[in-house]
């Protein structure tokens, strides 16, 4: 049985793999975005959305910077020690967390696979959204607000929950596992989860601009 170390390129790995994702997004999407992308600025005037794009635009490039920034610092925690090791009891974590012990080490890898893949689908789910004509048209205002979200999002996680707490992965407990892997140091950033941060964002992001779709809609057929 070999488990993927979850060291700190790795969990960058995944931090940069995500921002990327969203940038391509708003790259990939711009075609489908739109359909008369020429006259766009001139015709554009949306009933939902009020955003000023050079804002918004220097808030998601400070927000990369301050990012990068914050990740850089929360990944240079101290290793864990042999005597922390020690002092570790899975009594101790909570009856609802503590059901992760009864899974088997020998689905680990493939656990962590999937998570990965889910993560990457669910940032990719909000283009489907341009599959909508409506929706289609506020496509640029779309875009840079979801890279905004993605960007805040992931500076609650670098400056935030990780940085102020500190809760040890279950991998640590594990004493069959090789002591590098229990000692790592990114052990220590158990809560809250990134890649739970990251779906949420993205599907809460798609539901809650599909609904002001609806709403817009509905306001519509009132009048």
């Amino acid at each position: 049985m070999t488990i993927g170390p979850c060291n700190r390129s790795n969990q960058k790995l995944v931090v940069i793999r995500s921002l990327i994702l969203i940038i391509l997004i708003g790259v990939v999407a711009s075609p489908l975005f739109s359909q008369e992308q020429e006259n766009y600025f001139q015709r554009h005037s949306s009933d939902v959305y009020n955003v000023n794009q050079t804002t918004t635009g220097l808030v998601i490039l400070g927000g990369f910077g301050l990012n990068y920034w914050g990740f850089s610092r929360l990944r240079n925690r101290p290793d864990i020690t042999i005597q922390e090791l020690d002092d570790l009891e899975i009594n101790a974590v909570n009856r609802f967390d503590r059901k992760i012990f009864e899974f088997e080490l020998d689905g680990a890898e493939k656990s962590q696979q999937l998570s990965d893949g889910m993560l990457s689908s669910s940032l990719l789910l909000p283009v489907m959204l341009g599959l909508d004509k409506e929706i289609r048209d506020d496509w640029i205002d779309i875009v840079l607000l979801y890279m905004e979200t993605g960007i805040i999002a992931s500076n609650l996680y670098s400056w935030g929950g990780p940085r102020l707490t500190e809760r040890i992965r279950p991998i640590t407990y594990y004493e069959e596992l090789d002591l590098e892997l229990r000692q790592d140091g990114n052990n220590r950033l158990s809560f809250y989860s990134g890649h739970t941060l990251s779906a949420a964002t993205s599907t809460f992001f798609m539901a809650k601009v599909y609904s002001c779709l609806l709403y817009t809609s509905d306001a519509a057929d009132d009048y």
